[in-house]
């Protein structure tokens, strides 16, 4: 069905975009001929079982362990970032594929850029082959906010703009990078975000009893999720509250390491929604940072489905300005902190005991999650794509640029 996935992340249950992916593609992942990763996270966080057999790793010999004790961590970097050894290695990975998939008239793939590589591996192959190919843009993690605007690397603006004209379908994971794209390339997208089904019976009934009210967190402690996480951790009251962190990490950091947090581990996908509706509600944390703001402000967290979906109640901490905040704040479907002293915090945790205050907010999500957040509705949205895709009469593509 599709010749190559490119994306330097790997279908995997250790990320969210892995996991993203399963929930959307679902069975149309075994119609995908080779899973190609032209960076090392995706070895790191190796893809699930079911699709390993068919992964290949082109790792730059500069992110390779040797290198970096022989030469040292900052120099491989600084190498690593260079403009011509980058090149050179997009040319190599888009060589292997093109290769490996010999005289085929047309290639078609599904692309979801992680940094700059897939996008220059991609460009280096349509200057080579007829390729067409549906993007999906998950993250923006080249984009940078500084001194009050947005701003690529030089040189990398006119590349990404190509890539997004050149794809037959662009999804995006959330309406603020929707607009976005259309306000700074004039290209017009889909939003395609991680899906989950709504719970049948919500949780009204605090399920604390006459112990502390109990809040859980489940996911990475990467670093636009820790900031917020460490702040709700700093509001909360021992022996009042607890927050219950369910991580791959084994440690928690030291901002964490407090008496009204617990260390709970990780636990398996299928295992997440019943626990969640173990708890009075579920965490949603994003970095007040600004170091953080391409991921906090374009980006929705692969949970915030299964967490409106679940039966309880979400909590969002996070500035004005993020995605999921704008996406929930209209809908009453969540509880949404945005003040970075989280003031309002005393008042939302009297009121999630309250029996009518949760009926009426878990009615909200279970009708969001109906209409918006259905498994069933994301794949419709992506095999109407991939129909388009794989339609032969399509006019071939051909607007791209140089790599070198």
């Amino acid at each position: 069905m599709l010749d190559f996935y490119l994306s330097e992340m790997s279908v995997s249950n250790l990320h969210g975009g892995g996991i993203t992916l399963q929930s959307v593609l679902g069975e149309d992942l075994d119609k995908i001929a080779r899973f190609i990763h032209p960076m090392r996270f995706a070895r790191d966080l190796p893809p699930v079982p079911e699709v390993l057999a068919k992964s290949e790793f082109v790792v730059n010999w500069l992110e390779e362990d040797a290198t970096r004790q022989w030469l040292g961590c900052r120099p491989s970097d600084w190498l690593l970032n260079r403009g011509l050894v980058r090149s050179r290695h997009a040319t190599r990975c888009a060589s292997l594929v093109g290769g490996a998939l010999g005289d085929k008239q047309t290639l078609r793939a599904l692309v979801c850029p992680q940094s700059e590589m897939s996008v220059r591996v991609m460009e280096s192959l349509r200057a080579r082959h007829n390729t067409r190919y549906i993007t999906w843009m998950m993250d923006d993690h080249v984009l940078r906010y500084a001194f009050g605007r947005w701003a690529y690397p030089p040189g990398f603006r006119r590349l990404f703009e190509s890539h997004l004209c050149g794809a037959d379908t662009v999804f995006v994971i959330s309406p603020v990078l929707q607009q976005f794209y259309e306000r700074e390339f004039g290209v017009t997208s889909q939003v395609l975000f991680c899906p989950s089904d709504a719970s049948s019976s919500p949780v009204y009934q605090d399920p604390c009893g006459d112990g502390p009210l109990t809040v859980a967190y489940f996911g990475r402690l990467w670093g636009w999720q820790l900031d917020g996480l460490i702040r709700f951790a700093s509001a909360l009251e021992h022996g009042k509250h607890r927050l219950d962190v369910y991580s791959p990490e084994s440690n928690l950091p030291e901002e964490l390491r407090v008496p009204a947090v617990e260390a709970k581990g990780f636990l398996p996908r299928n295992a997440v929604p019943e626990m969640m509706r173990k708890y009075a509600a579920v965490l949603l944390p994003l970095s007040f940072n600004e170091e953080h703001r391409n991921l906090v402000e374009l980006n929705i967290a692969t949970k915030m489905s299964e967490c409106l979906a679940s039966g309880t109640i979400t909590i969002v901490v996070g500035p004005r300005y993020a995605a999921m905040a704008r996406f929930l704040q209209p809908t009453a479907a969540a509880c949404v902190l945005t003040e970075e002293s989280l003031a309002d915090w005393p008042i939302i945790s009297r009121r999630l005991t309250n029996t009518d205050f949760r009926r009426q907010m878990l009615d909200a999500a279970h009708r969001l999650a109906v209409t918006e957040l259905s498994t069933k509705q994301a794949r419709a949205r992506w095999r109407s794509a991939l129909g388009r895709l794989l339609n032969e009469r399509h006019e071939p593509v051909t607007n791209h640029i140089s790599v070198g």
